[in-house]
């Protein structure tokens, strides 16, 4: 029939963390225990000295496979070269998924 519909479409939001971008994340982190503000996590095995001084909200310093074309010459933040890398793959992401990083404190 015209006009009419079959009815609402059932629709969902699945949010998961996606591991290898914040220590909090991470198997081997209890993120119950994580200070992501002081920079103190539960891990004895973590050198405190990996982590900037900087309010890094446990953002983990590594490299990522955008930096070539967007820092190469490294002179980019930790969080600016984690943005770009964010925005590339949602670019290359499937239609129905999104990287999104979310916060709350």
């Amino acid at each position: 029939m015209m006009g009419e519909s079959s009815g609402p479409e059932s629709t969902y939001l699945k949010y998961s963390p996606v591991i290898g971008y914040f220590e909090q994340d991470e198997p081997e982190t209890d993120p119950r225990g994580y200070d992501f503000v002081s920079f103190k996590v539960s891990r004895p095995e973590v050198n405190a000295d990996m982590f900037q001084a900087a309010h890094n909200f446990g953002l983990i310093e590594r490299a990522y496979y955008t930096d070539i074309q967007f820092d190469p010459d490294h002179k980019k933040t930790q969080w600016q070269r984690f943005h770009y890398h964010i925005d590339e793959l949602n670019e290359r992401a499937a239609s129905n998924v999104q990287f999104k990083v979310l916060y709350r404190l």
